[in-house]
């Protein structure tokens, strides 16, 4: 066989491996002709381009192959831009908001601040601004919207160059905080941003 093998290819023939020789050759032709007419109905997409958002994503990342920003867990809009979940906050200090410019109609949105236990958690409005009397957010000393309620509020809070009032400060002393904010579907404000330590 093998010495059959260096002939035909040393001739430049067509090996048939015992099978006859025209049924092979059939085969193989119909299957390069299938084969190549296929393969010019099937067309291959160029490589996609990478789409850029229109709008920056503000809690999120541009997907480049949409162009529409995917919002981290607890972040909706457009750009990410407005809360519309719940966020779990580890750091010993930080910031929370709603997210800037004006809130969105019949948002719901829930902070856990988690502290050391038993530690003094300090609490500082450095804005708020809801409709009042009916979008107000809730503060929990402690995990649960069963913990002891510390304040809720609803309204303005005046800045400090326009009044002699400081912001307030809310102390939760069990090293947990929960906040809850609720807005209706009438009217909204630009809501808030606090920093605890």
């Amino acid at each position: 066989m093998a010495a059959e093998v260096r002939m035909a290819l040393g001739r430049g023939r067509c090996l048939t491996l015992g099978l006859p020789r025209v049924g092979l050759h059939g085969i193989v032709l119909r299957s390069l002709l299938f084969i190549v007419a296929f393969s010019g109905l099937v067309r291959v997409p160029a490589a996609t381009e990478a789409k850029e958002c229109d709008k920056p994503c503000m809690n999120g990342q541009c997907n480049t192959a949409s162009g529409v920003c995917v919002c981290e867990p607890g972040w909706v809009g457009d750009q990410c831009q407005h809360c519309g979940g719940r966020f779990r906050l580890t750091g010993p200090s930080g910031y929370l908001s709603d997210g800037p410019g004006n809130y969105k109609y019949k948002t719901k949105c829930t902070w856990l601040i988690e502290g050391q236990p038993n530690s003094i958690l300090r609490l500082r409005f450095e804005h708020f601004a809801t409709e009042c009397s009916w979008d107000h957010l809730y503060l929990y000393d402690g995990d649960s919207i069963y913990s002891p309620l510390l304040a809720a509020f609803s309204g303005l809070i005046v800045p400090e160059s326009y009044s002699n009032e400081t912001f307030p400060e809310v102390v939760a002393q069990s090293g947990f905080a929960l906040l809850h904010f609720f807005s209706d579907a009438a009217y909204n404000l630009t809501g808030f941003n606090i920093s605890y330590k």
